[in-house]
């Protein structure tokens, strides 16, 4: 059940008085004056319990939520820093499972990557398409911490939008794929980075 402010004390509490003071103009001023402090009280609740939500805690608040969850803030803005609270919330609840890396992973970045466990134990994580918009050491570092000990981790991130893909079309037909040279153009993409 989600909680919700109440906005209108004074109407209700308006309709809740006995038919014989709905007309005693004495009785409905004295119950909307105490209401109306109750209101004030509602309200006041209200934004405590607001700015303690982490989608809502700007500024200390929000420093406050990342030093109980072991998150320093080290220079970040509020939206970034929000976003590390959530994952380090996300690497506190970790059991080291596949899921847990990969949940820690959505938080800080939306591209999309291929979670890949390796005998006796490793685990690959290759992103896709666009490089990731987040540092790939610091993808790294969270990735490390959400999965089990002893297990390898390598995260493998194109360092461009154009990464090499081997093909079998060649020539100048296929400029962004392969390695090769036509004539005195060299084409290709980039080769990506790993990151242990």
């Amino acid at each position: 059940m989600a909680i919700t402010q109440q906005l209108d004390h004074a109407e209700q509490a308006a309709g809740l008085l006995l038919g014989v003071y709905q007309e005693k103009p004495r009785i409905r001023a004295l119950l909307l004056s105490y209401v109306a402090r109750c209101q004030e009280l509602d309200d006041a609740i209200w934004g405590v319990i607001v700015k303690r939500l982490i989608d809502n805690a700007e500024a200390a608040q929000l420093d406050a939520i990342g030093r109980i969850v072991g998150e320093p803030r080290n220079g970040k803005v509020d939206a970034l820093y929000r976003v590390y609270v959530l994952a380090r919330i996300r690497i506190n609840w970790s059991k080291g499972q596949p899921r847990d890396v990969i949940e820690v992973l959505r938080i800080v970045e939306a591209q999309s990557f291929r979670y890949r466990e390796y005998y006796p134990a490793s685990i690959l994580i290759e992103y896709l398409g666009l490089p990731p918009a987040a540092l790939p050491t610091v993808l790294v570092d969270l990735a490390k911490q959400a999965k089990p000990a002893g297990v390898q981790l390598q995260l493998v991130a194109p360092t461009a939008s154009n990464q090499f893909i081997v093909t079998t079309v060649g020539g100048s037909s296929a400029p962004t794929l392969g390695l090769g040279h036509f004539g005195s153009v060299i084409y290709g993409g980039y080769l990506s980075s790993a990151y242990q």
